[in-house]
């Protein structure tokens, strides 16, 4: 019996191929008992009995343990849902349009359509939203597509006409009309008095005795020199044997 107990744990290991060779075996080792010991058919045969298993009920065991020990689990992932739309298209409120449409999102998973800024959009060939041109007198000077054409060329002192392009004058405050830049005003105690707005505002108005506080507003003085302070004219140094004995500034202009 000993070598049948072994032979049963090798049937329990090596699984459903080994079991029948194993059960020749049985079969051979327990004829060769019972000549042995004579007589014994009863009892030899109620051992054979005992000891035979089928293969159904091996696999059943198996299966059981497998299942016991934690086999590998079917895939849980469900496949995505079917619209029912073809292939180059999507489900748009019931509808299945087509992904190259912005008026429907191109090929985003929303429907909601391509917007840009003072901008036009197109469907690139990746499905996604672009900007295709800007509106007449705006550009998308920051290269983001997403603020799209954000700059107002004929208005814009930093960007006037064209990106980049600033309007600039010295002392004088810029502007930007029609795209093209302007000088609207001067900075205080400056002043523009050659009318040359390429040297923007060249006169400082408040310390120029000859455009003391405005163009052309020059300071005089009798017998003596002339200063400009804060845009007024003040008495300067009197001429070589003069003194201002009264203290009164009397000037002309």
């Amino acid at each position: 019996m000993p070598r049948a107990r072994r032979c049963w744990w090798i049937t329990g290991i090596a699984g459903l191929l080994l079991n029948a060779g194993c059960s020749q075996m049985l079969g051979i080792e327990e004829l060769e008992l019972r000549e042995q010991d004579g007589g014994g058919g009863a009892a030899g045969g109620a051992d054979s009995s005992a000891n035979d298993v089928s293969v159904t009920d091996v696999t059943a065991d198996l299966s059981a343990s497998d299942s016991s020990e934690g086999g590998v689990d079917a895939p849980t992932d469900a496949p995505p849902p079917d619209t029912g739309c073809p292939l180059g298209t999507k489900l748009c409120a019931g509808e299945c349009v087509p992904t190259d449409q912005t008026a429907t999102g191109c090929n985003r998973a929303s429907c909601e359509p391509c917007v840009f800024a003072h901008g036009s959009a197109i469907c690139e060939t990746n499905g996604e939203c672009a900007l295709a041109q800007c509106v007449l007198g705006f550009e998308d000077c920051d290269g983001k597509s997403d603020t799209g054409c954000e700059i107002a060329l004929k208005t814009d002192v930093a960007n006037c006409g064209a990106c980049a392009k600033a309007c600039g004058f010295p002392h004088g405050v810029p502007q930007c009309v029609g795209g093209a830049c302007q000088m609207s005003s001067c900075e205080p105690g400056w002043a523009d008095c050659n009318g040359n707005p390429a040297d923007g505002c060249e006169t400082h108005s408040d310390e120029d005795p000859s455009n003391c506080g405005a163009c052309g507003l020059g300071c005089a003085f009798p017998h003596a020199g002339a200063v400009c302070v804060s845009g007024g004219c003040d008495l300067g140094a009197c001429d070589a044997d003069y003194l201002d004995c009264d203290a009164i500034a009397s000037q002309s202009r």
